[in-house]
Formats: C-alpha cells, structure tokens, sequence
C-alpha cells in the first residue's frame, strides 16, 4: 500500500485537531497534484470536525491516489464512520455540504467527489471497490487501524486465491480473483 511506502504508518489520534495535522501532513508526503491536494486537505479537515471521534477511516483512492488525476478527474473517498442514517443520499449530503462550506470561504476550485459512505460493520465485508484499495489506497486516515485491517485481511484473502491485476495495453486493468478458476466454482474475496 502507497502508505506504508511514501508515509509511515498511520498516526492514531483521538483528538480532531491533531487527527486534521495528522492528515495535512500524509497528504503533504504523497505525490497528489493541485487542484486535488488543497482540496482534499481542505475536505478532510471539514470532515473531521463534522464526524469528530466517529469517523473511523478516510480513505482515498482511484485516479488520484494513483497520482494520474486529470483536470477532469473527482476524487474518490472512502468514508467509514459511526452512526450514518440508512440512506446513502443523507449520509452524503452533511459532508458535500461542509466541502460547499469550506470550497466558498477559501475560494477553492470546483471538484466533483466520489464520496461511498460505509459503517464500520459494512466496511468489513470485502467488497470489490477494495480491490484496487488494496494496491493503491491512501490511509488518510484510520483510527485503531480499522480499515488497515480489513484491507490485509483481504490482502491475505487474494494471496490465497492467487488473485492478480492484470493489466492491458491500453493502461486499463481487469482483476483475475482466482486464475486457476473452475466452471461451478463459488469464489468469494
């Protein structure tokens, strides 16, 4: 994972002010152009005055986190947190209200987020938006290494199968999960 390569491993603080620093300081290490950088430092502090001690995870990945955002790119996150109402639109609109918040008081370029919202029990299920997470996700951050133990488990769970990305020439890429497949086979990750 780029984390354990280009920041260290992922502070565990409590308190909201040292957790925003915290990630300031993760984002600041990884190679995340502009407009992406600010306003992702700039969302992520919002979010973690908005969640405070129940945000457990915020996790950023897709084009960005790889490093080949476009000018066109969103920016993919994974928020993990406590207590989030059933509906995927309530959860989403109290953070892309504090980014509107945040974006107008400091001038901030517009930017589109891909925001998927999950309660820890729903983040520990292994789901395939994890595969690429596991090779190129960004911990921002990770309270009690939550999500950091999901994404081994699910490491260990590929490596088992033999589970590899592979990649065409294009630059695109596909998942084969389990390369020694057999018809009728149930494969789960």
């Amino acid at each position: 994972m780029k984390v354990a390569a280009k920041g260290g491993p992922v502070p565990r603080h409590t308190d909201t002010d040292g957790v925003k620093r915290a990630v300031r300081t993760r984002i600041a290490r990884q190679a995340i152009a502009e407009p992406f950088r600010t306003s992702l430092a700039d969302a992520a502090d919002a979010w973690c005055a908005l969640l405070g001690p129940r945000l457990r995870s915020l996790v950023l990945f897709g084009s960005v986190a790889r490093g080949q955002g476009a000018p066109r790119s969103d920016i993919d996150v994974l928020v993990v947190a406590e207590g989030f109402p059933h509906s995927l639109v309530e959860r989403r609109r109290p953070l892309l209200a504090a980014w509107s918040h945040v974006r107008a008081r400091h001038a901030l370029p517009a930017v589109e987020w891909n925001l998927v919202t999950k309660t820890p029990e729903e983040a520990r299920f292994h789901s395939p938006l994890y595969l690429d997470m596991v090779e190129d996700g960004i911990l921002l951050v990770d309270r009690g290494q939550f999500f950091q133990t999901v994404l081994d488990a699910m490491r260990t769970r590929m490596r088992e199968l033999g589970s590899r990305r592979v990649f065409l020439d294009d630059g695109s890429w596909y998942w084969d999960l389990k390369p020694d497949f057999r018809f009728g086979e149930v494969v789960e990750i």
